[in-house]
């Protein structure tokens, strides 16, 4: 009851998820895949009964994540047993507000955050704390690597809420959000959340169809409402519940007779 009362720090209420990975063979490169996720997001926003379309590297409580290391300006550089590093998230602009993950300082990505704009970052309250505990991160800049040779550097425009991405019962890591336009990297495998006024599963068939209409062999898989992670965490715990609460009714009954 405890674990099931935690706060993810997003709501799945009303939530669709899907996931896909373009072929690279199809999208070998940044600006192709970059192209291609743009499309995504534009057809699935003009699905009647959906009101918001966000995307992001790996979804909250799939245990699956990024882990980079980075460098503050004006810092020394981490020496390789200081673990300075962080969970590594690329997103869509709209992805916070689709999952009603909350702003607490400074804005979010915007329309103006492009590849040809100055590059920009946004931090979770964990990474705040940890790193920058009695001052102000935003407009503090940082770069994505073990050195700010590595790459350049970035802005810290804002400070989100923190979101379980492992589990519901471990604390949420620091992790930093980059604008899919602005990624140097373009990973393959993305996961798109849509924020429905209808039954979310109502909408699974209209997301794979539109999908397919980009492209045909496009494979798209896991379509399915947000509200199915927040169970699969929690049902472990369950079976264990429902496993004791058996043998528990068996032995009063033994008992009884």
């Amino acid at each position: 009851v405890r674990v099931s009362q935690i706060d993810p720090g997003f709501s799945s209420e009303n939530v669709l998820s899907a996931k896909i990975a373009p072929a690279a063979s199809k999208y070998p490169d940044t600006r192709s895949r970059i192209q291609f996720y743009s499309q995504v997001i534009e057809k699935l926003q003009t699905l009647p009964g959906v009101t918001s379309v966000g995307m992001v590297m790996n979804l909250p409580l799939s245990g699956a994540s990024m882990n980079r290391g980075f460098t503050v300006e004006g810092r020394p550089e981490p020496k390789p047993d200081d673990n300075i590093s962080m969970d590594y998230q690329v997103v869509s602009r709209d992805y916070f507000s689709t999952l009603n993950i909350p702003t607490l300082r400074g804005r979010s990505f915007t329309a103006g955050d492009t590849k040809n704009s100055p590059r920009v970052i946004v931090i979770n309250d964990s990474m705040a704390r940890r790193f920058w505990p009695n001052e102000d991160p935003v407009g503090k800049r940082m770069a994505i690597g073990e050195s700010s040779k590595d790459t350049s550097w970035r802005t810290i425009i804002g400070v989100v809420g923190n979101v379980r991405h492992a589990s519901l019962t471990e604390e949420p890591v620091p992790t930093a959000f980059i604008d899919y336009r602005q990624d140097l990297e373009s990973w393959p495998r993305m996961a798109f959340v849509l924020k429905t006024s209808a039954e979310p599963a109502s909408l699974s068939s209209a997301v794979r169809t539109s999908l397919v209409a980009i492209d045909p062999r496009q494979p798209v898989y896991a379509v399915e409402p947000m509200d199915k992670l927040l169970s699969t965490d929690v049902a472990p715990r369950r079976f264990v519940l429902l496993l004791v609460g058996s043998l528990a009714f068996v032995a009063l009954a033994l008992a009884a007779v």
